[in-house]
């Protein structure tokens, strides 16, 4: 049985400028540019507003065979599975090492700032909430 909708393999492929030869079968350990061959991949994250403030970086790991759709029971099984867990073993060691190389390395940290204040510019951050916002009382 199939679990995959019909054509999700190819959408992904697509979406990534893939080709077959270059996925092969639906799980594959090619490293992806994460410009896309030149575009960037829409996506969400939980980093909001903080990344116009500081620098910020994201990385992404493969916790699910390709062509999996985003919240799919699919993708819930394979986040506890090896694959899921490679995956998320993954990105911590990534996060862990990075982390050790801004505390240890004072120069790569200063390049950070300079790219973020080179690509922000003059821009500073407004937020789009006013100033007296309060958060409802929890509950």
């Amino acid at each position: 049985m199939v679990s995959f909708p019909s054509g999700s393999i190819d959408k992904g492929r697509e979406r990534y400028k893939l080709t077959p030869e270059e996925t092969g079968e639906p799980i594959f350990g090619t490293v992806i540019d994460p410009r896309n061959k030149g575009e960037v991949v829409g996506g969400s994250t939980d980093v909001g507003d903080v990344s116009y403030i500081v620098p910020t970086a994201q990385i992404n790991t493969v916790c699910q065979a390709f062509g999996t759709t985003g919240h799919s029971w699919q993708a819930v099984v394979t986040s506890g599975s090896s694959i899921g867990f490679k995956g998320m073993m993954l990105a911590a060691r990534t996060l862990a090492l990075a982390t050790l190389d801004l505390a240890t390395k004072p120069d790569l940290l200063r390049a950070a700032w300079r790219e973020f204040e080179k690509s922000t510019g003059e821009w500073k951050y407004t937020s789009p909430l006013p100033a007296d916002a309060v958060l409802p009382p929890a509950g």
